[in-house]
C-alpha cells in the first residue's frame, strides 16, 4: 500500500436473498509496518451515500498470519447496502503490505 489511504467496498448481500444472518469483515496480515500504525474502518453506505462506521481499529507494527481480524453482524434492512473498508496509514508510515480477505460470510442453516 503505497498510498496514504485505501478504500475498498463490496456491494450489498444480493447473494443472500433469504436474508440469512451474515457477517462482513476482514482477516489479514500487515507486513513492512515497523513503527507504523494502520487504522482500519469497517463501514456501511446509506442510500444517500453517507458512510456509517461500524468498527474502527488500529494496528501498530506487523501482524502475522492473518492476526488482524474483525467481523460485524449484518442483518435485516442493512444487508443489501454496500459495505466497505478503509485503510489509513498514520503519520510516518512508508509502504505497507496488506494480504488477506475482506467481504461477506453468509451463515446458511444446515438442511
Amino acid at each position: 500500500m503505497t498510498e496514504q489511504e485505501k478504500d475498498l467496498w463490496v456491494p450489498g448481500g444480493q447473494n443472500n436473498p433469504e436474508q440469512y444472518p451474515s457477517t462482513y469483515g476482514y482477516q489479514f496480515s500487515i507486513l513492512n509496518a515497523e513503527g507504523c500504525t494502520l487504522e482500519v474502518t469497517l463501514y456501511r453506505t446509506s442510500l444517500s451515500g453517507t458512510d456509517f462506521p461500524s468498527s474502527v481499529k488500529e494496528y501498530t507494527g506487523n501482524q502475522y498470519d492473518l492476526s488482524a481480524t474483525d467481523r460485524i453482524l449484518s442483518s435485516g434492512r442493512y444487508i443489501y447496502r454496500p459495505h466497505g473498508i478503509k485503510l489509513t496509514k498514520k503519520e510516518g508510515c512508508g509502504d505497507v503490505e496488506v494480504k488477506g480477505v475482506f467481504g461477506y460470510q453468509i451463515q446458511e442453516p444446515d438442511k
